[in-house]
């Protein structure tokens, strides 16, 4: 072989050699680059439910309150009629007791 083919052969190999290099650059690069992508849907999705799930604790939380509210409320009414029953009843307690002791006795 001449040294003029020897030499195209040469040029050839690095030329491969290189080009080879060049394309595994590009796929890491690729990779790297896909990765990032991957991770950052990733985030956005874990961005997205905590969102989510802090909407969904405002609106129990919300319920909650309504709820509670509405028992106090209610407590409220019972004790207050409890406490302060209408003068009719007090009437009509005092009434029975004097018939049942009138009735029998002490």
């Amino acid at each position: 072989m001449s040294i003029r083919t020897l030499s195209a052969i040469r040029n050839a190999e690095e030329l491969s050699i290189s080009t080879v290099k060049d394309a595994k650059k590009e796929a890491d690069r690729q990779v790297d680059q896909n990765r990032r992508q991957e991770e950052q849907k990733q985030l956005k999705k874990m961005e997205d439910t905590l969102l989510h799930k802090q909407d969904i604790m405002l609106e129990a939380r919300k319920k909650a309150d309504v709820h509670c509210s509405r028992l106090e409320n209610e407590n409220q009414s019972i004790l207050e009629k409890y406490e302060s029953p209408s003068e009719s009843k007090v009437q009509e307690v005092v009434n029975l007791v004097v018939k049942r002791v009138l009735m029998y006795g002490n």
